[in-house]
């Protein structure tokens, strides 16, 4: 199944270069470049479009480098069949190429917002109520900080001491804390800062897909071991999944 996935991944990218290419050859500029030869545009797009799916994987990772693909191909091939509709109502064909230009300028401009998005932090409060006779109980709770991506350690340890200054009972990380590219160093900060942070009931971790790999190790016990240094009343109450203090909630 995974084979199949991979494989479909990996063809609707090529057929995404392969498109972004030929659209890139629509551009005026893109004539004054090759002096109209359609063998050098051909060309000249396909280097383009392929040297950018290469820079972008290199410098963040090839997954994003698919993604952003993908995304620029749907994009633009929805801006076509735009421009092909009001083509056919207006019954003229335009003389620049503006279904690129509207695929370009939205393209950015959603990648732009994803960017603030992902390095912007919210708290979102909720109150929920039970007929159980316990006492009123304050829980933190964060995800998908990917440590490294979104904010440094220093970022990391900024954010954590808002979330101690509100003094919640319990802290529960849902997984994501760091990122496959999360430095060794951005790690061991972070971890350090984190397990200074004091609660009534502990700390309890899940670990997500990217917490299994940090630096390059396949080894998620590390950083959780790092945490335990930082705090010897950790305990582990299963290593894979969660560590918490030698006192449980009651």
């Amino acid at each position: 199944m995974w084979l199949i996935i991979m494989w479909t991944t990996l063809a609707v990218t090529g057929i995404g270069l392969v498109y972004l290419s030929s659209r890139l050859e629509k551009f005026g500029f893109m004539d004054k470049l090759t002096d109209c030869r359609p063998k050098r545009k051909s060309v000249l797009s396909i280097v383009l479009v392929f040297g950018l799916f290469a820079l972008i994987g290199w410098q963040i990772n090839f997954m994003n480098a698919i993604v952003c693909t993908v995304y620029f191909a749907l994009v633009w091939a929805l801006c076509d069949f735009a421009n092909w509709l009001i083509i056919k109502i207006r019954r003229k064909i335009f003389k620049r190429y503006y279904a690129g230009v509207c695929a370009f300028v939205i393209s950015i401009a959603a990648l732009a917002c994803g960017w603030y998005l992902d390095h912007q932090v919210w708290q979102t409060d909720y109150n929920l109520n039970t007929q159980k006779s316990v006492r009123p109980l304050k829980i933190a709770m964060f995800a998908d900080s990917h440590l490294g991506t979104t904010f440094d350690a220093e970022g990391f340890a900024v954010h954590l001491a808002n979330i101690q200054a509100q003094q919640p009972d319990m802290l529960i990380i849902a997984g994501d804390f760091v990122d496959d590219d999360t430095s060794r160093e951005d790690m061991l900060k972070a971890c350090q800062a984190l397990g200074k942070f004091q609660t009534r009931y502990g700390t309890y971790f899940a670990f997500g897909n990217h917490d299994r790999c940090v630096g390059g190790d396949l080894n998620p016990e590390l950083y959780m071991s790092i945490v335990k240094q930082a705090n010897p009343n950790y305990q582990f109450k299963n290593s894979y999944y969660s560590f918490s203090p030698k006192k449980g909630y009651k």
